[in-house]
């Protein structure tokens, strides 16, 4: 079991983008998406996979079709802050892990400000 406690959603500027990309998929892959989510509030850390070591991003993959659903994580604090979510017909690109990066630097530096629903 993890020590992570909690679950955020990233939020800038009123707009939460997981939650944009996720209601956006079909039904079928968004609840795929939601019980991966589950795991990862349940099982912690361990769910996820690591982008490479030099950066505190991970995140976890969900078939969608012919594709895949990525949703990019990291941890502040025994919280787990979902930050980016995008759908994909190939790897997980540059750009997402880019973002995901920008992201987490916002949230460290104001987590009030950048969780979704506070």
């Amino acid at each position: 079991m993890s020590d992570i406690v909690e679950m955020r959603l990233f939020v800038e500027k009123g707009l939460c983008p997981v939650l944009a990309t996720l209601s956006q998929l079909p039904g079928a892959a968004r609840c795929r998406c939601m019980a991966r989510l589950k795991l990862l509030q349940h099982l912690g850390t361990e769910v996820g996979h690591p982008i490479n070591s030099d950066l505190p991003i991970c995140y976890v993959r969900v078939a969608n079709g012919s594709g895949n659903v990525f949703i990019l994580f990291s941890t502040h604090a025994s919280t787990i802050v979902l930050l980016h979510a995008v759908a994909s017909l190939g790897p997980l690109d540059s750009e997402a892990v880019s973002c995901a990066t920008t992201r987490h630097r916002l949230f460290v530096s104001n987590p009030e400000k950048h969780t979704y629903g506070e």
